[in-house]
């Protein structure tokens, strides 16, 4: 399984990722908007864990995106 994950506090995504890599996840991990909006535009993901507070925009930006670009269902 592939995901996403969002997030911009250094420590908690950190920890986040080594959790879901030990348990055999495939997780890439950025810390922005505009890293997430480029990410969903070129790659497929099966599950995304997403921060609504981010430092140059919001989650539900990003969801809007999804939706726009057919991701969200």
């Amino acid at each position: 399984m592939k995901i996403l994950l969002i997030e911009d506090e250094g420590n908690l995504a950190i920890s986040i990722q080594i959790y879901l890599t030990d348990k055999h996840f495939v997780c890439e991990h950025v810390k922005n908007m505009n890293d997430a909006i480029d990410k969903i535009l070129i790659y497929e993901y099966d599950f995304i864990i997403l921060d609504l507070m981010l430092p140059n925009g919001n989650g539900f930006k990003i969801l809007k995106e999804f939706e726009k670009q057919k991701k969200l269902s």
